[in-house]
């Protein structure tokens, strides 16, 4: 009897040396000894056996902290779902007229738009007689009140005798004014020719104002001519 006593003892004790850790800790760290959250996963092992992980090391971790946070690729969360990387979801539904849109504010929080607010609003505009080889300017309190970014500008020329010589379109894409059925590119900057071979650009890096430069083109006299330019901008509330 004592001898079947004392088993169940060490027995005992050997079960409590195995868990002890995890009861004085409360943290479980998979491929890692130096766990830094209630549940921490070293996805390609590579974190110190002591102290914080870098930032690059942290790049391939999975933490849930002990108020709930899960973080991806940091291992401290500071929200529900902390992603520090790309993100893509697949199969996202559908939804109807008016409902609320998602964006993301400028510290990369998630949040929900109302669809009064997702609206957008233009501003046409007109320069008669623009002068080619000088810079037309368009100031940005162009941008109506509440509507603070420039979406998209389109820019049509049309000559003395009234006829379209060229238009030039930029849209918005990747948080940058993009070239649209326009030739030549470059960041918030497009540049095209006219019938006469001169140019003209649309740059919009000062958004929400932009400039309208036209270069190039001179009658037989070698005068500057005069065009009429006509511009509708869109802007939007985000």
């Amino acid at each position: 009897m004592k001898k079947t006593t004392r088993m169940k003892k060490n027995r005992l004790v050997i079960l409590l040396a195995m868990f002890s850790p995890l009861l004085m800790f409360s943290q479980i760290g998979v491929n890692t000894p130096n766990p830094q959250a209630a549940l921490h996963v070293d996805g390609a092992k590579d974190n110190a056996s002591s102290g914080a992980p870098t930032v690059v090391q942290q790049a391939n971790d999975f933490a849930v902290t002990a108020n709930g946070n899960v973080g991806i690729g940091i291992i401290a969360p500071t929200k529900k779902l902390d992603i520090n990387g790309e993100l893509r979801v697949r199969n996202i539904p559908v939804g109807a007229s008016g409902v609320e849109s998602i964006a993301v504010d400028s510290n990369g929080n998630v949040v929900k738009v109302p669809a009064s607010e997702s609206g957008t609003t233009v501003v046409r505009g007109e320069i008669l007689g623009a002068h080619w080889d000088k810079t037309q300017t368009i100031p940005a309190t162009t941008a109506p009140a509440g509507y603070p970014y420039l979406k998209s500008v389109t820019v049509s020329l049309f000559n003395l005798s009234g006829k379209a010589a060229i238009t030039g379109i930029m849209v918005k894409k990747n948080s940058v004014l993009a070239c649209s059925a326009i030739g030549g590119n470059g960041t918030n900057v497009c540049t095209t020719n006219t019938p006469e071979s001169g140019t003209m650009s649309i740059d919009a890096s000062t958004a929400p104002g932009f400039t309208i430069t036209l270069q190039g083109v001179k009658n037989n006299l070698g005068e500057d001519i005069y065009s009429n330019l006509y511009y509708i901008a869109e802007y939007s509330k985000f």
